[in-house]
């Protein structure tokens, strides 16, 4: 947001409707970078226009960095082609600054969805990780019933070689 004014009302709208958060307003592509390469975010809020920059190309480096991150248009701007578009290339939702009442409900559901989402990339990989300890499983079980019956071939080898040991000898 390169608008300070439009940053702290939004974050004031947000705190009174209850979502408790921090701001770190950003403005250049430059600090974009740095802040998603050096920081961890829950959310991104972006105006659709920024001076030399734009929320577009703020999508396209969250989503290439940072693609769990919910990203949210917040802007005064915004066309119905270019949210459509904002959207298709992977924006959570956008609010008009004008229609902010709107927000603190977008930013809930962006949340809620990004945690739903790591739950099932989490039991996604337990899943993952119990289909190899079962392959594992099923190999050891392969092989221990492999060596058992080698073990029972050496031990009726090794009873066969008693019994002629322990047989009374003739003469």
């Amino acid at each position: 947001e390169d608008c300070r004014e439009d940053s702290e009302l939004i974050q004031h709208l947000l705190s009174k409707d209850g979502v408790d958060c921090q701001f770190e307003r950003i403005e250049t592509r430059a600090q974009v970078f740095d802040a998603l390469e050096n920081n961890s975010y829950d959310l991104i809020l972006a105006d659709c226009k920024l001076p030399g920059f734009s929320g577009l190309q703020a999508l396209e480096i969250a989503h290439a960095l940072k693609p769990e991150i919910p990203f949210i248009f917040v802007s005064g701007t915004i066309g119905e082609e270019t949210a459509i578009e904002s959207l298709r290339n992977g924006a959570t939702d956008y609010v008009l600054k004008d229609h902010l009442s709107g927000l603190a409900l977008a930013v809930r559901r962006a949340l809620a969805e990004a945690e739903e989402r790591q739950m099932c990339r989490q039991l996604q990989q337990r899943l993952r990780e119990a289909g190899r300890l079962e392959a594992v499983s099923t190999l050891s079980n392969g092989i221990a019933h492999d060596f058992n019956n080698i073990l029972t071939i050496i031990l009726g080898h090794a009873s066969l070689l008693t019994m002629e040991y322990d047989r009374p000898k003739r003469v």
